[in-house]
């Protein structure tokens, strides 16, 4: 389904149309941010109450759906990280996440480790959604896509 994703993705792109995907889970976005990729530095902004920056070593459940964004950045089953084309789709100091409030142990020691922005439902509490948007929008404003 990812290299699929990322196949119509590409096409999207090449024809300079409008697409939305919608899937299941954020496990499609390995396709989708794959295409995006071609093109230049992307950046994104990873709305999900969940981190899904596990690997098949440090997820507690195997479950895909809880990997993407570290397949995303490199790191991970092969076949997930390859998707598309070999190796990372984002640098980490690119990728913004929002609304996080359930991580599991690993995975949160990764996510400190990693350079990814992390704003915790706490932070949206105290700080306001305007003004986490903000930030996400200054750190990631200079990319092309």
């Amino acid at each position: 389904v990812c290299q699929q994703a990322y196949e119509i993705a590409c096409r999207c792109w090449e024809e300079h149309e409008f697409a939305l995907f919608l899937g299941g889970d954020h496990s499609i976005s390995i396709g989708t941010v794959a295409a995006a990729a071609r093109g230049g530095s992307v950046g994104v902004i990873w709305v999900d109450a969940h981190g899904d920056f596990n690997t098949p070593e440090t997820s507690p459940s195997g479950n895909i759906h809880g990997m993407p964004v570290a397949a995303l950045i490199g790191d991970g089953a092969t076949e997930l990280v390859n998707v598309g084309f070999a190796g990372a789709k984002v640098q980490p100091a690119h990728i913004v996440q929002i609304g996080i409030r359930d991580l599991d142990a690993l995975e949160r020691v990764r996510l400190r480790e990693s350079g990814i922005a992390v704003y915790t439902m706490r932070d949206i509490d105290e700080e306001g959604m305007a003004r986490i948007a903000k930030q996400a929008l200054d750190r990631l404003g200079h990319l092309d896509r």
